[in-house]
C-alpha cells in the first residue's frame, strides 16, 4: 500500500513494475506525474526516447539504491529531471538528482523495526510538517524557528555523512 498511496497522493500513475507488500518502490517502478506524459509518454516523447529515459533513470536508482543499502539507508523515492542536448541530441540531467531536496531515504534499521517513526525521512519533512500546525498557507510563510532549522540540517548532514562515509 505504501506505494499505491504515495502515488495516490501525487495523482500520478504507476508504468510497469510493481510493489510488494510495503517495500518501498522497487527499482522496476517509473511514476509520471506530469499529466501529458502520464496519459501518453510513448506518444509525446518517441519509444527510443522513453527507452532511453526507462533505462537511464533506473540504472541511475539501482545504483544509489544499492550505496544507500550498503550504508544502512533505503533509497524510498527520488526524482531525476532530463531533457535533450539540443545540439547534440543526448539526453541530459536537468537538476540535482538524490538530495534529500530531490530524493526520500529512510533509515533501514528503523524502516525494519516497524512503528510510529519508521518512516521518518532525511529531507525537509520536518519543515512541511511544521508548516502544515503553524501556517494556514495564507499570505506569507512565518519564518522558520531556528531549532527546525537546526533539526532540518541535522537530518542533511547525517544523510550526507552516511552516504559518504568509507564502509
Amino acid at each position: 500500500p505504501l506505494l499505491k498511496d504515495f502515488v495516490a497522493g501525487l495523482g500520478a500513475d504507476v508504468i510497469g513494475g510493481g510493489m510488494t507488500g510495503s517495500n518501498a518502490v522497487d527499482n522496476k517502478t517509473l511514476i509520471a506525474v506530469n499529466a501529458e506524459i502520464r496519459n501518453h509518454p510513448v506518444e509525446l516523447i518517441g519509444e527510443e526516447h522513453a527507452t532511453l529515459l526507462r533505462d537511464t533513470s533506473l540504472a541511475i536508482y539501482s545504483q544509489a539504491s544499492e550505496i544507500a543499502e550498503q550504508r544502512g539507508l533505503i533509497l524510498a523515492d527520488t526524482k531525476f529531471e532530463f531533457g535533450l542536448d539540443q545540439e547534440t541530441g543526448e539526453l541530459v540531467l536537468g537538476d540535482e538528482a538524490l538530495t534529500p531536496d530531490s530524493s526520500r531515504y529512510w533509515d533501514g534499521v528503523a524502516y525494519a523495526a516497524g512503528g510510529p517513526d519508521r518512516l521518518d525521512s532525511f529531507d525537509k519533512q520536518i519543515i512541511r510538517n511544521w508548516l502544515e500546525q503553524n501556517w494556514d498557507k495564507t499570505g506569507t510563510p512565518p519564518v522558520l524557528p531556528d531549532h527546525i532549522v537546526q533539526q532540518t540540517s541535522d537530518r542533511y548532514l547525517e544523510l550526507e555523512r552516511r552516504l559518504t562515509e568509507s564502509i
